[in-house]
Parts: structure tokens; sequence; C-alpha cells
């Protein structure tokens, strides 16, 4: 039971990071596109 605990929070904590550098990446282009039409 413990292992799976330590994988679920293995899991919840990569997902965290994929998720802040999705929304990171998707501020910078969007933030790139208002600089553009500037």
């Amino acid at each position: 039971m413990e292992v799976i605990v330590k994988y679920v929070i293995y899991a919840s904590f990569a997902a965290n990071i994929i998720c802040a550098t999705w929304v990171a990446i998707n501020v910078v282009g969007w933030v790139k596109s208002l600089n553009k039409k500037d």
C-alpha cells in the first residue's frame, strides 16, 4: 500500500509540473502575440 501511495504522490507532482509548464508556455505565446500586434 505504501508503494502505491508513493506512486500517486509522484504522479500528482508530475502532473502539477506538466500543467504549470503548459500554462507557462501558453502565457508566453499569448504575450508574444500581443507584442506582435503592437
